[in-house]
C-alpha cells in the first residue's frame, strides 16, 4: 500500500504544471503601445482602403425611362428622365422637333420642370427654349440646367411636360453639350461622359384623338336676288402731265475719317457686381482686357489693364494708345478675370438694375489726349471664372457650390467673386444672378 502511495506521488510530481516567469511592465506597456498605433493606421487608411478595393467613384448616368410615347393632338405628357449616382448638376440640352410638339414653357409662365424626387433640386437656373440655327428647320431646343441642394441620392426622376401640337413623330434626343456633374474624392466637381445622342433619346409619336361621329342636319339656302344693274358710268379721261428734267446732283467728296489721328489716354472708371467697398490689399489690382474698336471694324484695339481699386468702391484703369483715328466713333468691351464680358456704347452708361445696360452701336467720341470713360454706373457680372469660356454654366456653378467656406489660396482666386477672401454664399448668389445673362457680350 505504502509502495502504491509512492509510486502515485511521483507521478502527480511528474505532471505538475511547470511555472513561467512574469512578463516585465515594460513589455506590456511596448506592447500596448504597438497595438494602439496598429489600430490608428488602420482607422486613417480605412477610407483610402474603401477606396482602393471599392474602386473609383461610382459613374453617374441618365437616362429615358420610355423609348416611346403616344399622343393625342391638343394633350399634354411628360418626357421622364432618371439620374443614377449622386449628381451634383445637371446641363441639359434637349433636341425636338417644334411643329409637332411644344416645351410648356414656350406657352406659359410657370416652368415645364417637375420632380418625382422632391426637393432633390432647387428650381431650374437656366430653362429656355431655342429655335434652329438652320431658317428652314422645324428643330427646338430646350436648355435646362439644374443643380443639386445635397447630391446625395443615388437615384432620381424629374419630367419635362409637352404639349401635342399636330399628328407626326419627332425624337428627344441629347445634345452633345448636355453634361452631368457629381463630386470627386476630394469634393471637387468632377464630369461624367453621357451616351451618345443615338442612344440617349426617346421617340413621341403624335395621333388625332378618336372622335365619336355626330348627324350634322342639312338645309336648303333660300336663294338671294340679284339687285337691278346702275347706268354705266362713262369715265373722265385722264390727262398725263410732261415729264420734269431731273438735275444732275453735285458730288460732295466725302472726308477720310481715318486721316485725322491722335494719341489718347483712356481713363476708365468701372463697378464689380457685389464689390461695394474697397476690398483687403491682396485684392485692390484688378486685371481686366478691354478692347477699344470703331464702328464696323475700322479700328481696333486690345490691351490688358490693371484696375485699381478706390474708396468708393469703384476701380479706375488707365490706357494711352498712340494714333488713334479721331473722327470715329467706338464701343469698348471689358472682361475681368472672373466676370462677362461687358460692350459699352457710351461714355456715361447707365443702369437701373445690374445687368440691364445693353447697346448696338459705339458712340464714344475720343479726342487727342485725356477722355473719360465714366462707366461705374453700371455692373461688371461675376461668374465665368478661370478657366473662362465666355459663358456661365455647370462648371462654374458646381464650383463655387462645391467650395464653400474654403479659403485655400487657389480656390479662393477662382470661386471669390466679391473678393472678401473667402468662397461662400454670397458668390453664389452673385453667379445666379449673372446667370440670367450667362454669356459674353460681343
Amino acid at each position: 500500500m505504502e509502495k502504491e502511495a509512492q509510486i502515485q506521488a511521483k507521478s502527480i510530481r511528474h505532471f505538475t504544471i511547470p511555472k513561467f516567469a512574469m512578463p516585465k511592465m515594460r513589455h506590456l506597456l511596448l506592447g500596448l503601445f504597438g497595438v494602439c498605433v496598429i489600430a490608428a493606421i488602420l482607422w486613417y487608411m480605412a477610407p483610402y482602403l474603401r477606396n482602393f478595393f471599392a474602386g473609383n467613384i461610382p459613374a453617374i448616368s441618365a437616362e429615358f425611362t420610355e423609348k416611346d410615347l403616344t399622343a393625342n393632338v391638343g394633350d399634354e405628357f411628360n418626357i421622364s428622365m432618371q439620374i443614377a449616382g449622386k449628381a451634383v448638376a445637371f446641363e441639359l440640352y434637349l433636341n425636338y422637333d417644334g411643329d409637332i410638339v411644344e416645351y410648356l414653357r414656350d406657352t406659359e409662365s410657370n416652368s415645364g420642370f417637375t420632380q418625382v424626387t422632391t426637393g432633390y433640386f432647387i428650381d431650374p437656373l437656366i430653362e429656355e427654349v431655342t429655335d434652329s440655327e438652320d431658317p428652314n428647320s422645324t428643330q427646338k431646343q430646350l436648355h435646362l440646367l439644374i443643380v443639386s441642394q445635397t447630391g446625395q441620392l443615388d437615384a432620381i426622376q424629374f419630367n419635362l411636360a409637352f404639349k401635342a401640337l399636330k399628328v407626326g413623330a419627332t425624337d428627344f434626343t441629347k445634345d452633345e453639350k448636355s453634361m452631368i456633374a457629381g463630386k470627386n474624392q476630394d469634393g471637387s466637381a468632377t464630369y461624367f461622359e453621357l451616351p451618345p445622342p443615338a442612344v440617349l433619346f426617346t421617340n413621341v409619336t403624335v395621333v388625332e384623338a378618336e372622335i365619336s361621329p355626330t348627324t350634322i342636319p342639312t338645309f336648303t339656302p333660300t336663294p338671294t336676288p340679284s339687285p337691278e344693274p346702275d347706268a354705266t358710268l362713262t369715265p373722265t379721261p385722264t390727262i398725263t402731265p410732261a415729264a420734269t428734267i431731273t438735275p444732275t446732283p453735285t458730288v460732295t467728296p466725302t472726308p477720310d475719317p481715318l486721316a485725322k489721328r491722335g494719341d489718347v489716354k483712356l481713363v476708365m472708371n468701372i463697378k464689380l457686381q457685389g464689390v461695394t467697398r474697397k476690398p483687403a490689399d491682396a485684392y485692390i489690382r484688378f486685371p481686366a482686357k478691354v478692347i477699344l474698336s470703331a464702328t464696323n471694324d475700322q479700328y481696333k484695339k486690345e490691351a490688358n489693364i490693371i484696375f485699381d481699386a478706390q474708396d468708393n468702391g469703384q476701380w479706375e484703369g488707365k490706357w494711352e494708345i498712340a494714333d488713334v483715328p479721331l473722327d470715329l466713333t467706338y464701343t469698348v468691351f471689358i472682361k475681368g478675370q472672373k466676370h462677362l464680358m461687358k460692350k459699352i456704347c457710351d461714355a456715361n452708361p447707365k443702369e437701373e438694375i445690374s445687368g440691364q445696360y445693353t447697346c448696338n452701336e459705339g458712340a464714344v467720341k475720343l479726342v487727342a489726349g485725356e477722355n473719360r470713360l465714366d462707366m461705374s454706373n453700371i455692373y461688371l457680372l461675376a461668374g465665368d471664372i478661370p478657366v473662362q469660356d465666355g459663358i456661365i454654366n455647370a462648371v462654374d456653378v458646381v464650383y463655387v457650390r462645391n467650395n464653400f467656406g474654403s479659403l485655400s489660396s487657389e480656390k479662393v482666386t477662382r470661386g471669390d467673386l466679391n473678393l472678401d477672401g473667402i468662397v461662400d454664399t454670397q458668390d453664389m448668389v452673385l453667379m445666379l444672378k449673372a446667370l440670367e445673362f450667362k454669356y459674353d457680350e460681343d
